[in-house]
């Protein structure tokens, strides 16, 4: 069952850095990934926990087509900025 409440996406894209099997993934491979956060609070509804794992895993998948000190810079935006 899915936890749906409101989420703050910048609060997960800051706990990307932090994520300990995104990182070692990454920096085994030799990659550099940088967020930078929205400007202000954007929220959406949905499960943080699964909205996180998406993320990793979609970092993850990346990192075996990239090669060694590429850089994955991830940003987010709304359609009203």
């Amino acid at each position: 069952m899915l936890d749906k409440s409101p989420v703050n996406i910048a609060d997960i894209m800051s706990g990307l850095l932090s994520s300990g099997q995104l990182k070692s993934a990454l920096s085994n491979r030799g990659i550099r990934l940088s967020v930078l956060p929205p400007s202000g609070s954007l929220w959406i509804v949905g499960d943080a926990i699964r909205i996180s794992q998406l993320f990793t895993n979609l970092m993850i998948g990346l990192s075996h087509y990239l090669s060694p000190d590429d850089a994955i810079d991830l940003s987010i935006s709304s359609a009203n900025d």
